[in-house]
């Protein structure tokens, strides 16, 4: 990006916008001629901003040197990925010069995080099958529940994430965390370490409750804990471990991210740095994490160390 994007709430001057965003939402195939835009006024689609600003109705949009460049928002309306009446439907745009850049990303970020604030429980979506948008939905944890014709005989996709809380682990449940952490690292991480670096990660976890300069959170479904990330200093993510239940479903980003906006975990500092295990370097290759050294041994605990530029 050239320029500084900023992400903010919708507002009402907003919503005139939104007509535009949803033109721009249109998913038009290579070589086939955008369609006309008075398409957004057919009913199955002007539902998506018909009369926007209800009580549950939430959005965000991203702005660059004053102009609005991307929108994101959801409503409960009986569109094509309705799912119940307490599922919001998620809509998205990003104006097609500011492609590519990691705003849709950003404006996923700040309104799943809106979602949890509002209380809601899940979010769903609509896409075709043939959209390069599936491989973003499917980054951000949506999963596929259902397919069915749209009103144009489209094959579509109807996708929904489950939403979850993040915040910090307090003395009550850091111990349910370890639990995770422990089952986790046994099915998947422990049968590429000795004997020897196994004993060493139990001593580690064993020890961490007790470990002032670990900070920890945890990502919860409800009471249960279904992820947890652990940073020491300076800036290094000591733990990060998810549920096997709910792997491959923007989890690890999502605690990730919480870390990324947490000043006081990343301020003055240039990177964030891991010691990924031989199972989680492709994790965070994806999320923007390089190799700065091959794989290493120490005291039978085999990683890779990784960097993340800030």
């Amino acid at each position: 990006m050239n320029a500084f994007v900023s992400i903010r709430s919708i507002e009402a001057t907003d919503y005139p916008l939104l007509e535009e965003f949803l033109y721009n939402a249109v998913f038009v195939p290579p070589g086939v001629e955008p369609p006309p835009r008075e398409i957004i006024y057919e009913p199955e689609i002007y539902v998506y901003i018909k009369d926007f600003g209800l009580e549950t109705d939430c959005g965000v949009v991203a702005e660059q040197d004053g102009k609005t460049i991307g929108a994101a928002w959801t409503r409960i309306i009986p569109a094509y990925g309705h799912i119940d009446d307490n599922t919001p439907e998620l809509a998205i745009s990003v104006l097609p010069e500011y492609r590519g850049q990691g705003i849709g990303t950003m404006l996923m970020d700040n309104l799943l995080g809106l979602l949890r604030e509002r209380g809601f429980k899940r979010t769903s979506l609509s896409v075709q099958q043939n959209n390069p948008a599936v491989r973003f939905y499917k980054r951000l944890g949506y999963r596929i529940t259902d397919e069915k014709l749209d009103h144009e005989g489209h094959e579509d996709y109807i996708m929904a994430k489950e939403l979850y809380e993040i915040k910090p682990l307090s003395k009550a449940n850091i111990q349910a965390a370890m639990d995770l952490i422990w089952r986790v690292f046994t099915e998947f991480e422990a049968p590429d370490y000795s004997d020897e670096g196994v004993a060493e990660f139990k001593r580690f976890i064993d020890e961490a409750p007790q470990n002032e300069q670990l900070r920890l959170w945890g990502c919860f479904m409800e009471d249960d804990i279904i992820g947890v990330i652990a940073i020491r200093p300076p800036c290094h993510i000591a733990l990060l471990f998810v549920d096997k239940e709910y792997h491959r479903r923007g989890i690890a980003r999502s605690l990730f991210t919480t870390v990324l906006g947490d000043i006081d975990v990343i301020n003055g500092h240039e990177a964030i740095t891991v010691n990924s295990s031989p199972y989680a370097v492709e994790a965070y290759r994806h999320m923007g994490f390089i190799a700065t050294d091959t794989e290493q041994l120490k005291i039978g605990i085999r990683y890779t160390p990784m960097i993340y530029a800030l």
